[in-house]
């Protein structure tokens, strides 16, 4: 068991599976965006593992190994509740589940669009790519290539065809080929 000392004054972050399937955790507390010591419960990483996105995750949990522990689910929901550890998401369909629980939370989303910059149409881009067709830029802007299926790790460049902006995301579509789109 761990002692009540290493959790008296610090800000956790329990890491939800959904973030870790995105390989962008680990830039939020390499840029410094957010303090404090990333959490990750065994059974979420188990979660994590078992998706498409398994090599993403892994490197995700290597990069957040110098910042933070993998703990039980036991430890988990004390962090949770007693030292009131907020939980980093990546996806919509967890909050309404967190807000029934009174569990704070944000969306990995919401802090990595202090990194964008802005795109334009037609411009030519450097993305990383994490599944198939879908990857990232170097400021965590997710990019769709629409004709390509690409290896894990690829770097791709392509010409942006179309830009889809919220206040949380943007996404950026692009093709191979240069082109009116």
């Amino acid at each position: 068991m761990f002692s009540q000392i290493m959790f008296s004054r610090k800000r956790y972050w329990a890491i939800h599976s959904s973030a870790l399937k995105g390989g962008r955790v680990s830039k939020i507390f390499d840029h410094h965006l957010i303090e404090g010591i990333p959490l990750i419960s065994k059974q979420e990483l188990n979660t994590a593992l078992k998706s498409p996105m398994k090599k993403v995750v892994e490197k995700e949990v290597e990069g957040l190994k110098k910042f933070g522990l993998i703990i039980s689910p036991f430890e988990f929901i004390l962090l949770l509740s007693k030292y009131k550890a907020r939980v980093i998401i990546d996806k919509d369909k967890i909050e309404k589940r967190l807000k029934i629980r009174n569990i704070k939370y944000i969306d990995i989303s919401q802090i990595l669009s202090i990194l964008r910059r802005n795109y334009s149409r037609g411009e030519k881009i450097r993305a990383r790519i994490v599944y198939k067709n879908i990857g990232y830029t170097d400021d965590c802007t997710k990019v769709i290539v629409q004709d390509g299926t690409f290896n894990e790790d690829d770097i791709v460049e392509c010409w942006t065809t179309q830009i889809l902006d919220s206040p949380s995301t943007r996404t950026l579509f692009c093709k191979m080929s240069r082109g009116n789109g």
